[in-house]
């Protein structure tokens, strides 16, 4: 039966999925739990460079890098051609024991007694215990506890207490993992999308801000319908508003996979400033069809630029009145207004509207708003 502190620490450890910033935190509290003087989680991955990372508690951080660049490297990653073949689930074992399993097993012979020695020397570390938490071909993770001298009783209390998370923090970063190569990725694809001038946020379940670009934090400097609160979740301004996107989150948590286009929702977002309503559309975020977390896009239809028809006239023999007012057009305003704005009779705009529409063999205002979004990308 679990205890409570168990409890807190697995109630914390599944809402760190979506936030690997969190992980330190967890990790002391792990640690704690264990009354270990150490613990550190290593990621590794074949494939993707990015997703190289480790966490490492507070007993030994001061000293880490020393560590990596005296011993890991080049002592124990080794161990990592191994480790599952000697414990294939997730177990913690004596890292004397692990050694002397992989110098059976392997030609890169290991003797990690200069590492057994630095440790004690800087940490007065005399317990190492180490177990695989996830292996495949393409990457492998491990996690490794440490314990000054102390009665064996404790040690093995502590141990035993840390074979029962060691399944959960496997899952969590299995389940993370495509999150994180996203996330190390996303600064990339949120320039792109800040020339769109689409803002863009990545939420976990409960609305928390994970990543946003320059577009969203312009969104959110307007203070005009969304904010960030002190613990960074997002809130809207109308309480309408709020109430279907917190509905609209449950959904998206609840999802089961299949269409992720049916998935979607949208709806629009109404301002205090009086400006045309911002258009939010929701998407998860899945793995395996599990979902995540969810991306969230606002459009704002008063950025003019939004939209460019820059190229038109070449594509489609528009003069440059026509297409003056195709931009007008594709920008969301009407003939009266676009007369009002170029100073013309509504009926010379009526004309041209229809010359527009018939060289880009469009119907309606919204099909020349899809031709212009589907042939000229709006990238300054």
């Amino acid at each position: 039966m679990l205890d409570q502190k168990q409890i807190e620490i697995l109630d914390q450890l599944y809402k760190c999925i979506l936030k690997p910033d969190h992980w330190g935190d967890l990790m002391e509290r792990i640690n704690d739990d264990l009354n270990a003087n150490g613990t550190n989680v290593f990621v590794g991955d074949r494939i993707f460079q990015e997703l190289h990372n480790s966490w490492i508690t507070t007993d030994m951080q001061t000293t880490f890098q020393g560590f990596m660049e005296n011993g890991f490297v080049k002592y124990e990653l080794p161990l990592g051609e191994t480790l599952s073949r000697i414990t294939p689930s997730p177990q913690f074992r004596l890292m004397p024991e692990i050694e002397t399993e992989h110098n059976k097993l392997s030609e890169h012979k290991m003797d990690n007694g200069f590492i057994h020695d630095w440790l004690y020397q800087h940490h007065q570390i005399r317990h190492r215990y180490l177990s695989p938490l996830n292996h495949h071909p393409t990457h492998f993770d491990s996690i490794c506890v440490s314990f000054q001298d102390r009665p064996e009783v404790e040690i093995e209390r502590g141990i035993q207490r840390g074979n029962f998370y060691l399944p959960h923090i496997a899952n969590l970063i299995n389940v993370s993992r495509p999150f994180m190569l996203l996330q190390a990725r996303f600064n990339g694809v949120l320039e792109v999308l800040d020339r769109l001038r689409l803002g863009v946020f990545l939420l976990s379940f409960d609305g928390e801000s994970i990543e946003k670009n320059s577009a969203a934090e312009n969104v959110l400097d307007q203070q005009d319908a969304l904010f960030l609160d002190g613990k960074q979740i997002l809130r809207f301004s109308d309480p309408d508003t709020q109430t279907g996107f917190t509905q609209a989150m449950a959904q998206l948590s609840a999802f089961e996979g299949g269409d992720v286009a049916q998935a979607k929702q949208r709806f629009l977002v109404p301002r205090a400033s009086g400006k045309r309503n911002y258009l939010i559309e929701l998407s998860p975020l899945l793995h395996d069809d599990m979902p995540l977390g969810v991306l969230m896009i606002v459009a704002d239809p008063d950025e003019k630029t939004l939209v460019d028809t820059a190229h038109f006239g070449d594509l489609f023999g528009l003069t440059e009145a026509e297409q003056t007012v195709c931009q007008l057009l594709v920008e969301g305003h009407k003939a009266g207004d676009i007369a009002d704005i170029r100073s013309t009779r509504v009926d010379t705009v009526r004309g041209q509207v229809k010359s527009i529409l018939t060289k880009t063999e469009t119907f309606q205002q919204t099909e020349l708003i899809r031709l212009a979004l589907s042939i000229n990308i709006p990238v300054d």
